[in-house]
């Protein structure tokens, strides 16, 4: 391969080290919130976390897709053949239904504890950073 190669090569390990990164943060703040949450008394008052970041949330889609890409990649190319039609449609006019228009498709691939995960993953949208990377690559490198 040349350079070219190379570069390209470097570019994915690098945004699978963030990617790598960004879920182990997102699961350490999981960790100390359900930390904090059972530390406190019922009669206390919940504690309510936010993250903001400097990029728009990416689509739901792209996030399901990684998730399953970081499986296999046999899934995740099913996955996109079986999503082909999500967001073209219709029927997907509103945000919950275009969730579970990606749940479905994506459920076809997953074990039952794998589902109960990859909702969790979305509901906290641990794989934003991921895809961010990835589109910021693809953006710098013109891949």
């Amino acid at each position: 391969m040349g350079s070219g190669g190379d570069a390209n090569a470097s570019a994915a390990s690098a945004a699978r080290r963030v990617t790598a990164l960004c879920y182990n943060m997102g699961l350490i703040i999981a960790l100390a919130s359900l930390c904090l949450f059972s530390l406190a008394e019922a009669s206390s008052k919940a504690i309510t976390t936010s993250l903001t970041t400097k990029w728009f949330s990416p689509p739901l889609l792209l996030e399901a897709s990684e998730f399953l890409a970081e499986d296999s990649q046999e899934k995740f190319w099913s996955f996109i053949e079986a999503s082909q039609n999500i967001g073209s449609s219709d029927h997907h006019d509103t945000d919950h239904s275009y969730y579970n228009a990606i749940l479905e498709a994506a459920f076809q691939f997953l074990s039952p504890l794998q589902q109960n995960l990859l909702k969790f993953c979305l509901s906290l949208r641990s794989y934003s950073a991921s895809v961010q990377a990835f589109q910021q690559v693809t953006k710098h490198h013109c891949i």
